[in-house]
């Protein structure tokens, strides 16, 4: 699973118990489906996130419809932001004595027609424009939040 959501077995494991411990403590209003039980949800979660393929093509590859998937993004991506919020350093944090690499990237989200500040003209597409500031060797050391779309060139 390594290509699919870029995260080593222990990084899987790890993220897991943080995505775990959020969901015990919001158990009431977390609702994944059962089918695929908390891990797989968290799974094609990141999947859909980090290769930005369609609900039905991860459905379809796993054996799943494309609303199962849905149900579980939908589910899963609050608590997966909540278990990296703690993880995750300000800006403040990054080591700047090493060299930085910082760009933009436009994470993916429903076409909502009440929200066209979701509306990137310059990808032709919705979703939140973040910077990212990495290393190097690619390893993420900070993501903004999102930024208006109307501020991107």
């Amino acid at each position: 699973m390594y290509y699919s959501t870029g995260l080593t077995a222990d990084e899987r494991a790890e993220l897991f118990f943080l995505v775990e411990a959020e969901y015990e403590q919001s158990a009431e209003t977390v609702r994944f489906p059962p089918v695929l039980g908390l891990y797989t949800s968290m799974m094609v979660t990141l999947i859909y996130v980090r290769t930005n393929q369609t609900q039905a093509e991860i459905g379809e590859a796993r054996g799943w419809s494309q609303s199962t998937i849905s149900r579980a993004i939908t589910a899963l991506t609050p608590l997966l932001a909540r278990a990296l919020a703690m993880v995750i350093p300000t800006a403040e944090e990054v080591d700047l004595s090493q060299t930085v690499i910082i760009d933009g990237s436009l994470l993916p989200c429903w076409s909502w027609r009440d929200h066209p500040e979701l509306y990137s003209g310059k990808h032709k597409t919705t979703g939140y424009n973040v910077q990212v500031a990495c290393d190097l060797h690619g390893r993420v050391l900070w993501v903004s939040d999102p930024i208006d779309q109307c501020h991107v060139a």
